[in-house]
């Protein structure tokens, strides 16, 4: 038997019918639960309300109700059944849990659905795997971030630094833009004769610095903790964090649009035409066998690290 795969959305009722892989007989007066799990030994993350649709053909359903999807975050996850004073369990199936508006969580992406739709119209041509989308954005997101070797959206850091050897006043922290540093200290002495550019993130020290008379110039004892990067949270926008520029944003757009368009098939393919969904697709194979496309390589380099000296 094929597992089955329920889709639902944050916020919003779900009703699904499940069957159970058992060879013992049922009479339809058990009791049974459903419990939402991620398949690690943590505790369930939620408990659904079961009951027997076809005891005979151990067919049941599962109520999955807004209030308890909107608590979850976007995510796949295990739903297993169990009877009440059994030790037996039985995997109903996967459960794909889309975000909606005022869920948990956040989608951990340079741009929006919507953004994503209007910046890059081939996308709209896929409306068959548009539940796919968010998920996309995010390995996108990840693939940008990969390519620039750095992180692009908000994030926090609490790093130890070498100190600069001397005659250098420069630290170059981990990404930018960077916010105000929370925690900027040399051993157990705070650091203030120092100015911070924001925008390309880097810490100029003062003249009257304290170099030290370590041999080989170096001590991993400066310690920074601060925040990084273009918000995509509403909350940290409200807060006047830099959002995501517009090109950035293009980019993901593009590279979520490869992902979608790409081959489901292993190996070099020279041509191919599949369909899924209603949906037909052509594939020829590429010189450039990258997700990232050389359009959004071109937005990507001007955020790269290496651009900036940084192998």
């Amino acid at each position: 038997m094929s597992i089955q795969v329920f889709r639902a959305y944050q916020g919003n009722d779900a009703v699904f019918t499940g069957t159970l892989s058992s060879s013992v007989a049922f009479t339809g007066t058990e009791t049974m639960t459903t419990k939402v799990t991620t398949g690690s030994t943590e505790a369930a993350l939620a408990t659904l309300t079961t009951s027997w649709l076809d005891a005979a053909a151990k067919t049941i359903t599962i109520t999955l109700t807004g209030a308890a999807s909107t608590l979850l975050e976007p995510d796949s996850y295990l739903l297993i059944a169990s009877e009440t004073g059994s030790t037996a369990t039985f995997i109903i199936g996967v459960l794909q849990l889309f975000p909606n508006a005022g869920g948990a969580g956040g989608i951990r992406s340079l741009c929006t659905v919507p953004q994503a739709l209007i910046m890059v119209p081939e996308l709209q041509s896929y409306q068959a795997h548009f539940d796919e989308l968010p998920g996309t954005l995010e390995q996108a997101t990840t693939a940008c971030e990969t390519y620039v070797r750095r992180k692009l959206l908000l994030s926090d850091f609490d790093r130890l630094y070498s100190r600069p050897v001397v005659g250098n006043y420069e630290l170059r922290l981990d990404s930018r833009p960077v916010l105000p540093l929370d925690t900027f200290t040399f051993g157990t002495t705070d650091i203030t004769d120092y100015t911070l550019d924001e925008q390309e993130g880097v810490v100029t020290f003062g003249y009257g610095w304290y170099w030290g008379t370590s041999f080989s110039g170096y001590t991993t004892n400066i310690h920074a903790v601060y925040r990084a990067g273009y918000a995509y949270l509403a909350s940290d926008l409200a807060l006047g964090y830099p959002a995501v520029p517009a090109d950035l944003r293009r980019a993901c757009a593009m590279v979520a649009n490869a992902m979608m368009t790409e081959t489901d098939f292993a190996g070099p393919v020279f041509g191919q035409s599949i369909n899924q969904g209603g949906v037909s697709r052509s594939y020829q194979l590429r010189a450039n066998t990258s997700a990232i496309p050389e359009s959004a390589r071109v937005i990507l380099d001007g955020y790269s690290e290496a651009n900036r000296g940084i192998a």
